[in-house]
């Protein structure tokens, strides 16, 4: 069972791929492309089919015609992604073409000797010679295709990569599992069983994903560009294999002199070159000196500015979690020019001197820059990025600090405003500080000073936002606290009549009492903490419904005590509303005593309440001289406008605001000499009849 399915791997794989081929020609475009397709598809049904007929014994074929029909698989693959990336056009970038040429050469050269050295009897090419160099040139070729499929899919647009993804997917499997398979075989010399039985059920898999794209196949034309990101990847996998293949040989000989023991000094040199390896990948000087090498051997600008900048933007706007944003800006900037240090100033919310924000492989204190101190003032003089030299006098006293040396010196302006310093340390490879560096460097720091200036205004407006708000509660407490004393002076008054009276002095020890607590609850509310967003500045709490009805008997009652002679009709009914009780009695409270003042101890001011429609109207009426319509517009509910001697202007801003939090509605009719009615409207949660209490008998 186990053999069936072995031998089953490229059997499927022929299956899989004829069926691909099939599909391809039944469709009616008739392009370069889909010619490639097929002749890829058909030399990976011949070579599949020879391979299972090879492991059945159904026939011998020679190893190295296996080995050229494999290439040949894999060149027909390259050549079809050759013509979607539109290399065989004219137009596309010469250099590239030369690369994918020079990446075809090599593996035709390094198998056309091994071959031909066959053929010839060449000695001195021993088994392990040869076996390392068919390997290597069918590495190669994986990492050729791999190289293709990437740019491929990066320079696709939406369609385009809408159609290219399965393919890309599919053909990524083959050329990475190739690529898997041949590096392993080339460093330990030998070839895996257990790879290379699976490699015709993994490749098979590819076909399907190949087939959705064949539908797909509109949008296949696709102009190749290389970045610069996977050039750099390019290099460094093809560094990793040119090295690997050396150790592998190295290897080969230190196993061979090592005679009985050399298995084991086979394994412990290949485990320190490993070591050595990854040390050298981890090395931040080399990667640097790498990407250094690709800006100026294979591009005519030094810089990709569309990645830098998105990269630049993208650390800048990044979240506050893990990075303050002058942490991100240093990171961002230092990344840029591979700096291993880096220093930022930042002037402080008084514009009084610049204080060290972030330090990074600085060690030691650093010192704050003071507005007369010299590093300010050349900033202040001449406003430019400055290279540090010892040969300069001008910045020749910057060129270390606290014994790190620094190499650029760069002022972070926003709108004409220096608003930080950033000092550079050296990069981590030699590199020469041109035009391209100047202005690259020019512009993120210039919106890095933007950043800096939007947080310290937007600092500058929370703090505001934070002291209005203060002030917002400290107006609404100081009129408060002019309403208790309203009402404790009525009490006084009403003393002098009714001091003696046991009843007037337990209702007056009551309402000291009353304002008491409410004069402790405004303390509290005014060292809360409320945050309130800009989009919705009425804070809406969910609150527990409440006994609405009780609330209104019990703010009359209170209020008949000062006020005999005030009319309350209010319904008998249950009414449950969820409201806050003490932002209800306080805008009760507010609307009464406005009613009082305006009408005297001899008006008439009457409380009216109904249900209707699910909500609670309330209604208090007062008999005074009323207002006019743009008096009720422009001044009553406008903070700090008041007709009233000594008022705060503060009460009908207040009293619309309360019950807009409790979800209620305001509104005040009013005309000249008519009086004023003010009405609540509150929306009931759940309304029970109760029937009227029986009168007593």
């Amino acid at each position: 069972m186990a053999d069936l399915i072995i031998q089953g791997s490229y059997l499927i794989c022929a299956l899989a791929f004829a069926g691909l081929a099939g599909l391809a020609l039944m469709t009616r475009t008739r392009s370069r492309q889909f010619f490639w397709l097929v002749m890829a598809s058909l030399a990976t049904v011949i070579w599949a089919l020879i391979i299972w007929g090879d492991d059945a014994a159904a026939w011998t074929i020679n190893p190295t015609l296996t080995i050229w029909l494999e290439v040949a698989r894999s060149l027909a693959w390259i050549v079809f992604l050759i013509v979607i990336t539109g290399l065989s056009r004219r137009g596309a970038e010469s250099w590239v073409k030369q690369g994918v040429a020079f990446g075809l050469i090599v593996p035709l050269a390094l198998l056309g000797y091994v071959t031909v050295a066959d053929l010839l009897l060449v000695e001195g090419l021993s088994g392990h010679s040869h076996f390392f160099l068919s390997g290597l040139s069918r590495l190669t070729l994986s990492i050729l295709g791999l190289f293709l499929l990437e740019n491929l899919f990066r320079n696709a647009d939406i369609d385009q990569r809408w159609a290219t993804k399965y393919l890309c997917i599919g053909l990524g499997l083959v050329f990475a599992y190739e690529f898997f398979f041949y590096a392993e075989a080339v460093i330990f010399n030998r070839m895996s069983e257990g790879l290379f039985d699976a490699r015709g059920y993994v490749i098979a898999f590819a076909a399907p994903l190949i087939a959705i794209s064949v539908s797909r196949a509109k949008y296949w034309t696709i102009n190749l560009h290389v970045s610069r990101t996977m050039v750099f990847h390019t290099a460094a996998v093809m560094g990793t294999g040119i090295y690997l293949l050396a150790i592998s040989a190295a290897g080969y000989y230190v196993a061979q002199i090592g005679g009985d023991a050399g298995s084991v000094f086979q394994t412990v040199f290949l485990s320190l070159a490993i070591v050595l390896l990854v040390s050298l990948f981890a090395s931040g000087s080399l990667r640097a000196r790498l990407r250094g090498f690709i800006s100026d051997n294979f591009y005519s600008v030094k810089y990709d500015y569309r990645e830098e900048w998105l990269r630049f933007i993208g650390t800048l706007s990044a979240s506050e979690e893990d990075q303050s944003l002058n942490q991100r800006i240093v990171t961002a900037i230092a990344s840029i020019f591979e700096s291993t240090a880096a220093l930022l100033w930042v002037l402080d919310a008084r514009g009084e001197a610049f204080h060290p924000e972030v330090s990074w492989n600085f060690e030691g204190d650093i010192d704050s820059l003071e507005m007369d101190h010299a590093l300010v003032g050349l900033f202040v003089e001449d406003p430019s990025i400055r290279q540090v030299s010892k040969d300069d006098t001008q910045t020749a006293s910057f060129a270390t600090i606290n014994d790190r040396p620094v190499s650029f010196l760069v002022p972070l302006i926003h709108e004409g405003i220096l608003q930080g310093i950033l000092a550079l340390g050296q990069p981590r490879a030699n590199r020469d500080f041109g035009h391209e560096d100047q202005q690259l460097l020019e512009t993120v720091s210039q919106q890095a000073a933007s950043y800096i200036a939007e947080a310290r205004a937007a600092a500058a407006l929370s703090q505001v936002q934070k002291l209005e708000e203060f002030n917002e509660r400290f107006a609404f407490i100081a009129h408060d606290m002019k309403n208790i004393v309203n009402q404790l002076s009525i009490m006084v008054q009403n003393a002098r009549v009714h001091g003696e009276n046991p009843e007037f002095q337990k209702d007056m020890i009551n309402t000291v009492a009353n304002s008491v607590a409410r004069m402790k609850s405004m303390m509290a509310d005014l060292t809360a903490v409320r945050e309130r967003s800009s989009e919705a500045p009425l804070e809406r709490v969910q609150m527990s419904p409440v006994a609405l009805d009780e609330i209104l008997r019990q703010v009359a009652d209170d209020w008949q005590k000062l006020h005999a002679n005030m009319k309350v009709d209010l319904p008998e009914e249950t009414m449950l509303a969820q409201v806050d009780e003490k932002k209800l009695r306080t805008a009760l409270g507010h609307i009464l005593q406005n009613a009082w003042d305006a009408v005297g101890e001899k008006g008439a001011v009457s409380f009216h309440g109904e249900t209707r429609d699910q909500q609670a109207i309330l209604d208090i009426s007062d008999d005074g001289p009323g207002m006019s319509r743009e008096f009720i517009q422009n001044i009553f509910f406008q903070p700090f406008k008041s007709t009233k001697k000594g008022g705060y202007g503060i009460g009908g801003f207040q009293i619309r605001q309360l019950v807009r939090e409790m979800g209620g509605k305001l509104d005040v009719h009013s005309e000249p000499g008519q009086g004023t009615t003010v009405r609540v409207t509150l929306p009931l949660t759940l309304v029970e009849m109760k029937a009227p209490a029986e009168k007593a008998s």
